[in-house]
């Protein structure tokens, strides 16, 4: 009963049990409160473009493993599981958001390193990582708008009150 807003963003699909997640952002709001919980949907192009060089030049299981954040099964089954935790007046929309990738050369070896398989991945050597990037930004060619890389990311907004 402390809070009157809780946005928990792209990562609820990380916890090991997501009803006790839901069921403490709960205790936590306020009666009349409001939840948003946002999810990635599919993987967008720049990370199937990341997901497939990772294949090529690391292991199957890596480039699988880098697409864990859009792997969420439970986006279908939300509503429901907030009902059944007692949440009311539930929406759920889907919309694209732009990312935007500035200076794509030095931005997607980071990209690369913020990711869970980073660490695997920098054991390669930068002479693979530059490979990767190379090949990645080839994939994505279409999205290159001057200087930068800007194509769709497209998520799933869950909104509920208490």
């Amino acid at each position: 009963n402390s809070f009157s807003v809780i946005f928990c963003q792209q990562g609820l699909q990380l916890f090991p049990d997501e009803d006790a997640a839901l069921a403490e952002m709960k205790r936590l709001l306020r009666p009349g409160g409001k939840i948003a919980v946002s999810v990635w949907s599919k993987p967008p192009p720049l990370f199937t473009a990341l997901a497939d060089a990772l294949k090529r030049h690391i292991s199957e299981a890596v480039g699988n493993q880098s697409l864990a954040p859009f792997g969420y099964k439970g986006r279908e089954t939300m509503l429901a599981k907030m009902a059944a935790l007692g949440f009311s007046g539930m929406d759920r929309q889907e919309f694209a958001v732009d990312r935007v990738i500035r200076d794509p050369l030095n931005a997607i070896p980071k990209e690369i390193a913020s990711n869970p398989v980073g660490p695997t991945v920098a054991k390669s050597g930068q002479a693979t990582i530059s490979k990767i990037t190379e090949e990645v930004l080839e994939e994505v060619s279409l999205y290159l708008k001057g200087d930068n890389i800007i194509l769709p990311q497209h998520t799933h907004l869950f909104v509920a009150s208490v």
